[in-house]
């Protein structure tokens, strides 16, 4: 699990099976955002005109996330229980007295990010190298002006 960071917004969607008359489909219930790290409770959600969701026992819910609202530059890996295979949605029948922990995972994509500031450790030792080479070849002057003094 990432670090709580508020700053950072997921948007779910919260699906309801319903019988129609070609057998069944999922209607949208509702919307919510879950922030990296955070959690939501299915007993808070609200619809969009702020009214409670009430979840029904017995009845199947899907839960997808929406993509097109994600924070730039994460993509999904997907949605499931802890322990299960992650898909691109959660299917779950919910009972009241049964409690259910729905994972949602997202990569952030690593060829965005931005470089450290350059020096460290390494263009430290670039440079210590450097004057070193440059005092050895000071050094090496040195003993051939003296040598060469010596055989006049």
């Amino acid at each position: 699990v990432q670090e709580m960071d508020s700053n950072i917004e997921f948007t779910f969607v919260l699906w309801e099976e319903q019988s129609s008359g070609n057998g069944t489909e999922f209607v949208r219930l509702c919307d919510f955002k879950v922030c990296q790290g955070g959690y939501q409770e299915l007993s808070d959600l609200k619809d969009k005109d702020n009214n409670s969701v009430k979840l029904i026992n017995g009845t199947t819910y899907k839960i997808t996330e929406d993509v097109d609202s994600m924070p730039e530059d994460y993509t999904l890996i997907g949605i499931g229980e802890k322990g299960s295979a992650l898909s691109e949605s959660y299917t779950f029948t919910y009972y009241d007295n049964k409690d259910i922990n729905i994972l949602a995972r997202n990569r952030l994509d690593s060829s965005v990010l931005e470089l450290p500031a350059a020096g460290g450790i390494s263009a430290r030792v670039f440079r210590l190298l450097g004057v070193v080479i440059v005092l050895s070849g000071i050094l090496a002057c040195s003993i051939l002006v003296i040598c060469k003094g010596n055989k006049r």
